[in-house]
C-alpha cells in the first residue's frame, strides 16, 4: 500500500479525496518535514517530532 506524501496540497476538493487519508491523520509541521502521519502515530515517522509538541496539525484542519 502506498503512502501519500504531505506535499503539494491542492484545492479543498482534491484534499478531501486524497487516497490514504483518514480521520485523525496529521501532518508534521516541523520545518522541512510536512509528512503525512497516520492517526495512531505519536511521533512523526519521518523526523520523529512528537505529535503533542505543536509540530502536528490534523488533516481536518487543512480542510477548513
Amino acid at each position: 500500500m502506498s503512502r501519500s506524501r504531505g506535499y503539494g496540497f491542492g484545492s479543498g476538493a482534491a484534499r478531501a479525496s486524497r487516497p490514504g487519508w483518514k480521520s485523525g491523520d496529521w501532518i508534521c509541521t516541523r520545518s522541512g518535514c510536512n509528512e503525512h502521519n497516520f492517526a495512531s502515530r505519536m511521533e512523526c515517522f519521518r523526523c520523529n517530532a512528537p505529535r503533542d509538541s505543536g509540530s502536528a496539525m490534523t488533516y481536518e484542519h487543512y480542510l477548513h
